[in-house]
Protein backbone atom coordinates (compact mmCIF):
# COMPACT_ATOMS: atom_id res chain seq x y z
CA UNK A 1 0.00 0.00 0.00
CA UNK A 2 1.35 3.37 -1.21
CA UNK A 3 0.90 6.32 1.82
CA UNK A 4 1.19 9.87 1.25
CA UNK A 5 0.54 12.86 3.42
CA UNK A 6 -0.11 16.15 2.53
CA UNK A 7 -0.10 19.65 5.41
CA UNK A 8 -1.61 22.53 4.51
CA UNK A 9 -1.16 25.35 7.37
CA UNK A 10 -3.97 28.10 6.70
CA UNK A 11 -3.71 31.04 8.85
CA UNK A 12 -6.85 33.89 8.91
CA UNK A 13 -4.88 37.83 10.35
CA UNK A 14 -6.62 40.83 12.10
CA UNK A 15 -6.38 43.43 9.79
CA UNK A 16 -3.07 44.91 11.93
CA UNK A 17 -1.42 41.59 10.88
CA UNK A 18 -1.91 39.63 14.04
CA UNK A 19 -2.72 36.02 14.01
CA UNK A 20 -6.45 35.23 14.75
CA UNK A 21 -7.20 31.65 13.67
CA UNK A 22 -4.44 28.90 12.64
CA UNK A 23 -5.31 25.78 11.82
CA UNK A 24 -3.60 22.70 9.86
CA UNK A 25 -5.57 20.65 7.65
CA UNK A 26 -4.16 16.60 6.74
CA UNK A 27 -5.12 14.28 4.11
CA UNK A 28 -2.91 10.73 4.60
CA UNK A 29 -4.29 8.77 1.31
CA UNK A 30 -3.46 4.93 1.55
CA UNK A 31 -3.56 3.10 -2.23
CA UNK A 32 -3.20 -0.42 -2.67
CA UNK A 33 -4.22 -3.74 -1.56
CA UNK A 34 -3.00 -4.54 2.12
CA UNK A 35 -2.76 -3.57 5.57
CA UNK A 36 -2.11 -0.39 7.19
CA UNK A 37 -0.37 0.02 10.95
CA UNK A 38 -0.63 3.77 10.51
CA UNK A 39 1.74 6.38 12.76
CA UNK A 40 1.20 9.98 11.82
CA UNK A 41 2.36 12.74 13.71
CA UNK A 42 -0.55 15.48 14.41
CA UNK A 43 -1.75 18.29 15.80
CA UNK A 44 -3.16 17.02 18.86
CA UNK A 45 -5.53 19.96 20.10
CA UNK A 46 -8.71 20.71 18.41
CA UNK A 47 -8.39 17.27 16.05
CA UNK A 48 -11.67 16.83 14.00
CA UNK A 49 -12.64 14.01 11.55
CA UNK A 50 -13.51 16.00 8.02
CA UNK A 51 -14.89 12.54 6.53
CA UNK A 52 -17.09 11.29 9.52
CA UNK A 53 -18.01 11.29 13.05
CA UNK A 54 -15.83 8.92 14.28
CA UNK A 55 -12.32 9.93 16.02
CA UNK A 56 -8.74 9.21 15.83
CA UNK A 57 -6.95 7.55 18.71
CA UNK A 58 -3.75 9.98 19.41
CA UNK A 59 -1.09 8.93 21.28
CA UNK A 60 2.32 11.50 22.56
CA UNK A 61 0.94 13.71 19.57
CA UNK A 62 1.05 10.65 17.09
CA UNK A 63 -2.24 9.54 15.17
CA UNK A 64 -2.11 5.72 15.29
CA UNK A 65 -3.96 2.81 13.82
CA UNK A 66 -4.78 -0.04 11.55
CA UNK A 67 -6.62 -0.19 8.11
CA UNK A 68 -6.93 -2.66 5.53
CA UNK A 69 -6.72 -1.02 2.41
CA UNK A 70 -8.62 -2.55 -0.85
CA UNK A 71 -8.16 0.32 -3.66
CA UNK A 72 -7.84 3.44 -2.09
CA UNK A 73 -8.55 4.85 0.99
CA UNK A 74 -8.51 8.49 2.94
CA UNK A 75 -8.35 10.19 6.16
CA UNK A 76 -8.81 14.06 6.44
CA UNK A 77 -8.71 15.95 9.57
CA UNK A 78 -8.01 19.65 10.77
CA UNK A 79 -6.64 20.82 14.32
CA UNK A 80 -5.59 24.08 15.47
CA UNK A 81 -2.13 24.67 14.28
CA UNK A 82 -0.13 25.79 17.89
CA UNK A 83 3.78 26.53 16.43
CA UNK A 84 5.06 29.30 15.46
CA UNK A 85 4.11 30.50 11.70
CA UNK A 86 6.99 30.98 9.21
CA UNK A 87 6.02 34.41 8.40
CA UNK A 88 5.42 37.65 10.44
CA UNK A 89 2.72 39.93 8.81
CA UNK A 90 2.35 43.79 10.18
CA UNK A 91 -0.19 46.20 8.52
CA UNK A 92 0.40 49.83 9.21
CA UNK A 93 -2.45 52.63 8.07
CA UNK A 94 -1.99 56.16 7.83
CA UNK A 95 -5.05 58.81 6.96
CA UNK A 96 -3.76 62.07 5.98
CA UNK A 97 -0.71 61.78 7.59
CA UNK A 98 -1.81 60.33 10.54
CA UNK A 99 -1.47 56.64 11.89
CA UNK A 100 -4.85 55.52 12.89
CA UNK A 101 -6.33 52.05 13.79
CA UNK A 102 -7.72 49.85 11.40
CA UNK A 103 -11.34 50.47 12.97
CA UNK A 104 -11.00 54.31 12.91
CA UNK A 105 -10.93 53.88 8.97
CA UNK A 106 -14.43 53.29 8.90
CA UNK A 107 -16.92 56.15 7.49
CA UNK A 108 -13.96 58.71 7.46
CA UNK A 109 -12.45 60.55 3.95
CA UNK A 110 -9.21 61.52 2.85
CA UNK A 111 -5.74 60.40 1.74
CA UNK A 112 -4.96 56.43 3.05
CA UNK A 113 -1.68 54.92 2.86
CA UNK A 114 -1.05 51.23 3.74
CA UNK A 115 1.71 49.42 4.43
CA UNK A 116 2.34 46.27 4.38
CA UNK A 117 5.56 44.48 5.95
CA UNK A 118 6.08 40.55 6.10
CA UNK A 119 9.10 38.96 7.22
CA UNK A 120 10.64 35.60 6.48
CA UNK A 121 11.09 34.70 10.48
CA UNK A 122 12.69 30.78 9.56
CA UNK A 123 16.35 31.32 10.22
CA UNK A 124 18.48 29.68 11.76
CA UNK A 125 22.34 30.88 12.57
CA UNK A 126 24.95 28.38 9.90
CA UNK A 127 28.68 28.86 9.12
CA UNK A 128 28.90 29.79 5.48
CA UNK A 129 31.89 28.96 3.29
CA UNK A 130 32.24 32.07 0.39
CA UNK A 131 35.02 33.01 -1.99
CA UNK A 132 36.71 36.08 0.20
CA UNK A 133 37.35 37.98 -3.50
CA UNK A 134 41.10 37.23 -3.27
CA UNK A 135 40.68 33.47 -4.62
CA UNK A 136 40.84 32.53 -0.57
CA UNK A 137 38.30 30.68 1.28
CA UNK A 138 36.58 32.61 4.26
CA UNK A 139 34.01 31.80 6.59
CA UNK A 140 31.00 33.73 8.49
CA UNK A 141 28.11 32.64 10.85
CA UNK A 142 24.66 33.88 8.71
CA UNK A 143 21.24 33.39 9.52
CA UNK A 144 19.96 31.39 6.94
CA UNK A 145 15.95 31.31 6.37
CA UNK A 146 13.86 28.59 4.26
CA UNK A 147 13.58 29.88 0.67
CA UNK A 148 9.80 31.15 0.15
CA UNK A 149 8.56 33.19 -2.47
CA UNK A 150 4.88 34.75 -1.39
CA UNK A 151 2.20 37.25 -2.98
CA UNK A 152 0.12 39.81 -1.21
CA UNK A 153 -3.27 40.22 -3.28
CA UNK A 154 -6.10 43.06 -1.90
CA UNK A 155 -9.31 44.45 -4.28
CA UNK A 156 -9.76 47.92 -3.55
CA UNK A 157 -13.66 49.21 -4.44
CA UNK A 158 -14.55 51.93 -6.61
CA UNK A 159 -14.21 54.41 -3.82
CA UNK A 160 -11.15 54.09 -3.74
CA UNK A 161 -9.91 56.71 -6.13
CA UNK A 162 -6.10 57.94 -7.47
CA UNK A 163 -4.47 55.23 -6.54
CA UNK A 164 -1.09 54.43 -6.57
CA UNK A 165 1.80 51.70 -5.29
CA UNK A 166 5.17 51.63 -6.69
CA UNK A 167 5.26 48.00 -5.92
CA UNK A 168 2.00 46.61 -6.83
CA UNK A 169 0.57 45.07 -10.43
CA UNK A 170 -2.90 46.98 -10.39
CA UNK A 171 -5.24 45.78 -13.02
CA UNK A 172 -9.21 46.58 -12.82
CA UNK A 173 -11.64 43.90 -11.44
CA UNK A 174 -14.15 44.63 -14.19
CA UNK A 175 -16.71 45.79 -11.23
CA UNK A 176 -15.18 49.48 -11.50
CA UNK A 177 -12.34 48.07 -8.33
CA UNK A 178 -8.90 48.21 -8.49
CA UNK A 179 -7.00 44.95 -8.32
CA UNK A 180 -3.45 45.17 -6.48
CA UNK A 181 -0.92 42.07 -6.51
CA UNK A 182 2.31 42.13 -4.89
CA UNK A 183 5.05 39.55 -5.21
CA UNK A 184 7.60 38.55 -2.33
CA UNK A 185 11.01 36.70 -2.74
CA UNK A 186 11.79 36.50 0.97
CA UNK A 187 15.48 35.00 0.63
CA UNK A 188 18.40 36.45 -0.49
CA UNK A 189 20.44 36.79 -2.58
CA UNK A 190 17.75 37.52 -4.88
CA UNK A 191 15.28 38.69 -2.66
CA UNK A 192 15.55 39.77 0.88
CA UNK A 193 13.97 37.73 4.24
CA UNK A 194 11.54 41.10 4.69
CA UNK A 195 9.32 42.43 2.18
CA UNK A 196 7.36 46.11 2.48
CA UNK A 197 5.31 47.20 0.09
CA UNK A 198 1.42 48.71 0.18
CA UNK A 199 -0.15 51.52 -1.90
CA UNK A 200 -2.00 54.90 -1.01
CA UNK A 201 -5.69 55.70 -2.67
CA UNK A 202 -7.94 58.71 -1.48
CA UNK A 203 -10.74 57.59 -0.15
CA UNK A 204 -14.75 58.21 0.51
CA UNK A 205 -16.83 57.12 3.05
CA UNK A 206 -13.75 54.66 4.39
CA UNK A 207 -13.91 50.66 4.18
CA UNK A 208 -11.21 48.13 4.85
CA UNK A 209 -10.40 45.63 2.20
CA UNK A 210 -9.35 42.23 2.70
CA UNK A 211 -5.90 41.20 1.86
Amino acid sequence: VQVSNTETVQAYLDATGKVDVARVYEQVAMQGTGTVNLQNPVEAQGLRNLDGFGGFEVKDGVMVGRFDVDGEQRLRTVSDYTKKLPLEVQAVYTLDGQTVEPGDLLGRSGRLEVRYTVKNVTGTSQLVSFDDGTGKSATATQSVVIPMVGSLSTTLPGTFTNVSSKEANVAGDGRGGTKLTFTMTLFGPIGTPTATFGYAADIVDGTLPKA
